[in-house]
């Protein structure tokens, strides 16, 4: 009874592993795709978007292409310079305390803040509650 149990739960979870690993497999075939044909793709996007509509409108339309993808590449670019220098900032303030592990604290602080905007007060939540609880643990060590 208790081994069906068992059995039937690691065959769950080894099912949902190799659907997570083809789902990732799917997706990083996808990309390198995409990424290899992006010119060529923004090509025949660019000739769709001219035999679908008129040149004035395609105009328009091809200069609001050109602002959402400054804007994204923009805040993509503005985010990553963001959580390094949360996370340098926070690996020498835990150099500077002694705080052990302040390498993967200072991963743990940085890489969140990438996709602060998606669930930002949890994280934010997170990260203090993480960094309240190190200062509580090195004022214990230094007493």
């Amino acid at each position: 009874m208790i081994t069906d149990k068992v059995i039937s739960g690691v065959t769950v979870g080894v099912k949902g592993v190799l659907a997570f690993l083809k789902n990732l497999l799917i997706g990083l075939v996808a990309c390198v795709y995409i990424l290899a044909q992006r010119k060529k793709l923004a090509a025949q996007g660019k000739m769709i978007i001219y035999s679908v509509f008129k040149k004035k409108w395609a105009d328009r339309i091809m200069e609001e292409i050109c602002y959402v993808d400054k804007m994204f590449s923009g805040f993509i670019n503005g985010k990553i310079i963001d959580s390094i220098i949360i996370g340098i900032i926070t690996f020498i303030v835990t150099t500077i305390f002694k705080i052990p592990y302040a390498m993967l604290i200072s991963v743990i602080v940085g890489l969140p803040m990438l996709y602060r905007f998606s669930v930002s007060g949890l994280e934010r939540f997170r990260v203090r509650l993480l960094l309240l609880w190190l200062v509580r643990l090195n004022a214990y060590i230094l007493l």
